[in-house]
């Protein structure tokens, strides 16, 4: 072992020059140099002289992709959060400052009253109304008509009025659609007592029309649109016979004057009369009158179609009917049913109406038959035991024409014409008055050959080289008689026919010798 003598002197390492300790230091840094990865800390001891060095490495890891594309995910789902929390703010504001106002009941109001200018009535009530988006929307919509207006009462289930956006600028409103679900209309005929309106129309109020303003300075609608359309003739729902129903409508605006629109779908129902679907309507509303391009009507047997002019105030309707290929049973109504029986092949009338008075309509034109059967007439029945045929063949008509009048709850048909299977000519007219009554003059022709023995004296010759008599037809309520019988018995008893009449008579002439020669 070492002597105690041999230990170093630690004041001998204190000693060392500083010149000594530079060049240790340089021998070390020299030896080893540190590569571009790795960290080198040099620490002196100076107890022993000695520099002690360390070395770190660095180890770069490897990047992770999933890792680097969560987080690039993060913060742009953190930026768009950002944004749309920003643009929701900005909406919230400009809603309170520009629509807030909506939602009070002066807007409401105001509302109302807008729109009952536009649709020219007398009061609007709106139920739960309010505000969505551009959008005004009321659970039931409801109008009362001024007074002497035809429609005095509409109601739309969920209605919208869709606005444009240039209406909450200060202007007038711009209605881009007036929708609903349900619109039911309320027809009030002329002499029904009107609906109150609380005094809230002056007297001396002017008639008005619906949905269309003459001058329409408050409301600009451009499309009404209405799936489920009701029209009711008459105020008191319990009591209504006639209606249109379930019909879809569509308006919209055509230049500044009016709307083009078209009704597809629904039924007409008038009272006594078959129900007719309707298959297509198109329209024009100008100057509170509606004027139909062209509608049409379906019935099981054929069709209906129609033009002409319906007015939404006064003014009287003015149309023109055509009919094709529909049944007579379709067409006669009441007691005369069960007589009646055949197929109309065409017929065009004009019809007019007052809307307010529906004992003012009438119907005039003319008819052709293809086919008519006629049921429990006598006169028919002794022409058959006459003539030696049967009930079916000689109440089988062809080629049957006419004209026909309906005015004044009277139903008149003149220039009759038809043709049994067996030869027989009836020529003629009759008169259905209110009641039921029945009266008219009838010219028979029977091709001689028919009469298998002594021609009656009642017969006479006449035009295509037929014998002709005249018969006075009466009834009422479904019953038709004759004076045939009575007249062949005059005739034989004075030794001469009845006196002839003219050979088609008119429906001014038709009831001058109704009543047979005393």
């Amino acid at each position: 072992m070492p002597s105690s003598d041999q230990r170093p002197d630690p004041s001998a390492s204190r000693s060392v020059p500083a010149d000594e300790m530079m060049e240790r230091l340089k021998s070390r840094g020299s030896s080893s140099s540190p590569g571009r990865s790795e960290t080198v800390e040099r620490k002196y001891d100076p107890e022993t002289g000695e520099v002690r060095v360390k070395r770190r490495r660095r180890v770069k890891k490897k990047a992770d992709p999933r890792a680097q594309a969560r987080k690039r995910r993060q913060r742009l789902f953190w930026i768009f959060f950002a944004m749309v929390g920003l643009v929701t703010a900005v909406l919230t504001a400009g809603y309170y400052m520009v629509w807030g106002g909506v939602r009070t009941d002066a807007f409401r109001s105001g509302a109302e009253q807008v729109i009952a200018t536009t649709l020219d009535q007398a009061d609007v009530e709106a139920q739960h109304f309010q505000l969505e988006g551009t959008s005004l929307k009321s659970a039931r919509l409801r109008t009362v008509g001024k007074p002497g207006a035809m429609i005095q009462r509409a109601e739309l289930a969920s209605a919208v009025l869709e606005l444009d956006r240039d209406s909450f600028s200060g202007g007038d409103w711009l209605v881009k659609r007036i929708s609903g679900s349900k619109l039911k209309l309320m027809v009030c005929p002329r002499g029904t007592a009107e609906l109150p309106v609380d005094g809230k129309v002056g007297e001396g109020a002017q008639p008005g029309g619906f949905m269309l303003n003459r001058n329409p300075d408050a409301m600009d609608v451009k499309t009404y649109s209405f799936w489920d359309t009701d029209v009711v003739f008459g105020l008191d729902e319990r009591r209504v016979k006639s209606s249109i129903t379930d019909a879809s409508v569509t308006m919209s605006r055509a230049g500044d004057e009016g709307f083009a629109g078209s009704v597809s779908s629904g039924r007409v129902v008038f009272d006594g009369w078959p129900v007719f679907d309707i298959d297509q309507i198109n329209f024009v509303v100008a100057e509170d009158v509606v004027s139909v391009k062209a509608g049409a009507l379906d019935v099981p047997s054929g069709s209906l179609t129609f033009i002409g002019d319906f007015p939404l105030s006064d003014g009287e309707i003015d149309a023109s009917l055509i009919v094709q290929d529909v049944n007579l049973e379709q067409l006669v109504v009441g007691d005369w049913k069960p007589l009646f029986d055949g197929l109309m092949e065409d017929g065009e009338f004009d019809l007019t109406l007052d809307p307010g008075d529906p004992s003012s309509l009438e119907i005039r034109g003319d008819f052709k038959l293809s086919l008519l059967r006629l049921r429990q007439v006598r006169l028919l029945q002794t022409l058959a035991t006459m003539l030696g045929g049967s009930d079916h063949d000689i109440g089988m008509f062809s080629g049957v024409s006419g004209s026909l009048v309906v005015r004044d709850e009277e139903i008149v048909i003149d220039q009759m014409q038809m043709e049994t299977s067996q030869g027989v000519l009836l020529r003629g007219g009759v008169r259905v008055a209110d009641g039921g009554v029945l009266s008219g003059i009838v010219r028979i022709g029977v091709p001689v050959e028919r009469f298998g023995g002594d021609v009656p004296k009642l017969f006479k010759p006449g035009e295509d080289g037929m014998l002709w008599a005249t018969v006075s037809l009466s009834g009422r309520r479904g019953s038709i008689g004759d004076d045939l019988i009575e007249r062949i018995e005059k005739a034989e008893r004075a030794g001469q026919s009845v006196e002839e009449g003219s050979n088609r008579p008119t429906a001014d002439t038709l009831f001058e010798a109704l009543t047979p020669e005393n």
